[in-house]
């Protein structure tokens, strides 16, 4: 009896460390080849703002290729993990995004819908944000609005 109680103990641990190492994230820890030193706390961020309904969204991806989600409604806040991004994909979007907001340097035309996208890297004192309303399509926003659709495919399908 003793002996049945303690394989059936075991077999229970084993099976439950093996559902948890299978079910583990494996995130990436070296830096995209792209990032030097002084980038490392470099990040993109895109999502939509809506202040009608208290409710906005965005993905942030970080300088290693992870990407994450945040919602926020009202007073609720869910963050998660989605995946890591190839750091080929990765290094194009980011060089993407830089000549974006190099052709585009100023847009801020909100809505009560807004969409955005950020660049910054704190280590550089870079900071850079485009807003724009996305029922309108003026040709102020439209290499945002390009840029944006390309970083949604980055955005697994939930």
């Amino acid at each position: 009896m003793n002996y049945q109680i303690t394989v059936t103990r075991g077999l229970w641990l084993l099976l439950m460390t093996l559902v948890c190492a299978c079910s583990t994230v494996h995130r990436p820890s070296a830096y995209a080849p792209c990032i030097s030193e002084q980038q490392r706390s470099l990040s993109v961020r895109w999502g939509e703002d809506d202040a009608a309904n208290r409710q906005s969204f965005w993905y942030k991806l970080d300088a290693r290729g992870q990407l994450f989600r945040t919602s926020v409604r009202g007073t609720d806040t869910t963050d998660s993990y989605l995946t890591a991004i190839d750091h080929g994909i990765y290094c194009t979007a980011v060089a993407d995004v830089s000549a974006s907001f190099i052709k585009v340097q100023a847009l801020h035309s909100g809505g009560t819908r807004s969409r955005y996208i950020e660049y910054a890297n704190p280590a550089t004192g870079v900071f850079l944000r485009a807003v724009w309303n996305p029922e309108l399509q003026t040709f102020q926003s439209r290499e945002m609005r390009v840029r944006y659709d390309s970083l949604m495919k980055l955005v697994p399908n939930e």
